[in-house]
């Protein structure tokens, strides 16, 4: 009887050392896709020539690699893609001799990769969740490079330009570097031994600065575009909802 105790209390304390391991099951590398989207304001031409508030929905690829360091906290990085638009733009080049101007009218296409690395916090001591499960908190740093090209055009309205089917023949402005921290709230939950569901909502603030135009026409002289696409990138990270599915390893 003696023997039959001391082994049940060794059966008791063993599984009580695995239950607060880090990592699930003994697993600590996860890799996942979880794209990120939310609400995109957006300017849209009427067919009167007068412009209206465009609702559309921002989309980001996210791909990321998490390692469980402690009970509560796993390190990670991601690969992003990102691609949004300024919509019915209407740029112009000024021409300073007798000629009419050059312009362009239509979207911009901006589209491009992003890497971030980042810390995740689980509510070990507050709710007990031990990493990777559970709610979190995410500090991300991420450096990204847009590029921009030409994308739908618009019928022309003024008759006083020639119009160019190529915004870069009046621009020479090609890409956007842009760098920032993202902070996440999210869970994960497992639904078998190897697969999970991860959801979040996040904050994100760039170099850009807060987004300056948001919803309003994308007009004007073609020294504004790099204003404008700078202006797009931060409210393009600005506010996202985050769903996806991961794997552990």
């Amino acid at each position: 009887m003696k023997y039959c105790t001391i082994i049940f209390l060794l059966i008791i304390e063993s599984n009580f050392c695995m239950a607060q391991a880090p990592g699930y099951m003994g697993r600590k590398l996860s890799i996942s896709y979880t794209p990120a989207f939310f609400i995109s304001l957006q300017p849209k031409l009427k067919e009167n020539g007068d412009y209206k508030t465009h609702v559309g929905l921002n989309f980001r690829n996210d791909v990321t690699i998490d390692y469980v360091i402690s009970k509560s906290v796993a390190l990670g990085g991601s690969l992003k893609y990102c691609s949004t638009k300024l919509n019915d733009v209407f740029f112009y080049k000024y021409a300073w001799d007798f000629e009419r101007s050059q312009a362009f009218t239509g979207d911009v296409n901006m589209h491009g990769p992003a890497f971030s690395v980042y810390i995740k916090k689980y509510s070990f001591r507050k709710k007990g969740f031990i990493a990777p499960v559970g709610f979190y908190t995410k500090w991300e740093f991420i450096y990204g490079k847009m590029k921009i090209n030409s994308g739908k055009l618009l019928t022309p309205q003024d008759s006083n330009y020639n119009y160019v089917s190529d915004i870069s023949e009046i621009s020479s402005f090609e890409s956007q570097s842009f760098y920032g921290l993202i902070f996440s709230y999210g869970r994960q939950n497992f639904i078998n031994d190897r697969i999970f569901i991860n959801t979040a909502s996040s904050f994100g603030i760039t170099n850009m600065g807060i987004s300056e135009n948001v919803a309003n026409r994308n007009i004007g002289d073609i020294g504004n575009l790099q204003r404008d696409v700078k202006s797009r990138i931060s409210g393009y990270l600005l506010f996202n909802f985050n769903i996806g599915l991961g794997f552990l390893l």
